[in-house]
């Protein structure tokens, strides 16, 4: 599937006033990035890595015709310069996004030993130890967000109690908490700061870009369309939710900001299966990774009430494979219909345990038929 820009006008970005010439290795098309992120909290400046993906058109793009930006993120545990062979890959992410000219960005979570460079000692009484390469949610120190005793049924252990770690950045922070268990540096900077990068060295439409990520990256997409309001066009996370408490962000930033969010479409996928972070939401019964979720139906109904959408979802699924054929696994997308922002907001279930994504590429076709349906109309300024 390979579509024509969204109506409206585009917005290019700074630059678009260079000549394609000046733009960073556009014969190499996929490479790896870093990018300085001030962490005022923190006292320092963190050196981050990403990775970039640049179709052709990308680098010819111009002001006219500005190239749409997307980001991916990877799930915990997750390595950001094997998703695009790996998971975005098999998914068809790779494929769609190239056909349809999206530069794509690969953000680098981090884990333990990353998170620790550049904070010099620090101690803690509690738990901290590497628990993988992930994102930092906004819920450092919520106790709140998981299962802090064992679950037992007539002497037997149901559920162990939830692992957990306190990294370096959430010490010295005073952000530790029974239910960490990843970094607590700022993500949210940190996409600001490759957005700020490329924008300047690529002729990008700041009125075209997306978010989306796979599990705790999937969480990640839904923490920074609440800090972010006025940046995305859509976002399409899979088989990942906020934690208990986050549906609305921490601070209720999804309702202070509703009229800025009302231009970011939504487009989410989950497996029926999944038992580490269930569709239906709350606890998780994952034996010893147990947090308990927002359910998938409640951010549904809180972006249809953000768009004005009808309450009811309407089955759309013969819509959705007429363009993105070759469906299995009773794959099925309801949509909350008569939006009055004129965006959508679409839910897509499919047969799945964690870490299974729907077959015949339908993720990747899905996604890109759904973004290339829009674009931002306020001005995009990311500072």
């Amino acid at each position: 599937v390979s579509q024509a820009p969204p109506a409206g006008a585009p917005q290019p970005s700074a630059g678009c006033a260079k000549p394609p010439s000046s733009r960073p290795q556009c014969q190499k098309a996929f490479y790896p990035a870093i990018v300085n992120v001030p962490e005022s909290a923190l006292g320092v400046t963190s050196t981050r890595e990403f990775a970039i993906d640049v179709p052709q058109a990308a680098c010819e793009a111009d002001a006219t015709n500005p190239a749409p930006l997307s980001f991916w993120f990877h799930g915990q545990f997750g390595e950001y310069l094997a998703e695009r062979n790996g998971w975005a890959g098999a998914a068809g992410y790779v494929k769609f996004a190239a056909s349809n000219g999206h530069i794509v960005v690969y953000g680098r979570g981090l884990n333990y030993y990353e998170d620790l460079v550049g904070l010099g000692f620090v101690y803690t009484d509690a738990k901290s130890y590497d628990m993988g390469t992930g994102w930092n949610v906004g819920a450092g120190g919520d106790n709140s967000t998981c299962l802090t005793e064992d679950v037992q049924t007539g002497g037997f252990k149901d559920v162990s109690v939830t692992q957990h770690s306190c990294y370096p950045s959430c010490i010295k922070l005073g952000q530790c908490g029974r239910c960490n268990w990843s970094h607590c540096r700022d993500d949210v900077a940190f996409t600001k700061e490759i957005i700020k990068q490329i924008a300047g060295e690529y002729c990008i439409d700041m009125s075209r870009i997306y978010i989306g990520g796979i599990s705790n990256g999937a969480m990640l997409t839904h923490h920074l369309y609440q800090q972010l309001p006025d940046t995305f066009a859509a976002v399409n996370p899979i088989y990942g939710l906020p934690l208990h408490g986050y549906a609305l962000g921490r601070h209720g930033e999804t309702m202070r900001n509703q009229k800025s969010l009302s231009e970011t479409a939504m487009l989410e996928f989950h497996g029926r299966q999944d038992k580490t972070i269930p569709y239906q939401g709350g606890p998780s019964p994952t034996d010893a990774w147990s947090w308990y979720y927002a359910g998938l139906d409640e951010m549904m109904y809180i972006m249809a009430a953000v768009h004005g959408c009808k309450l009811e979802a309407t089955d759309v699924t013969e819509s959705v494979v007429d363009v993105c054929p070759g469906a299995t696994q009773d794959f099925k997308c309801f949509e909350h219909q008569e939006c009055s922002s004129g965006r959508r907001v679409i839910k897509c279930l499919y047969d799945g345990t964690h870490g299974q994504f729907p077959s015949a590429e339908m993720f990747g076709c899905v996604s890109f038929w759904f973004f290339n349906q829009f674009r931002r109309i306020s001005p995009v300024k990311v500072e």
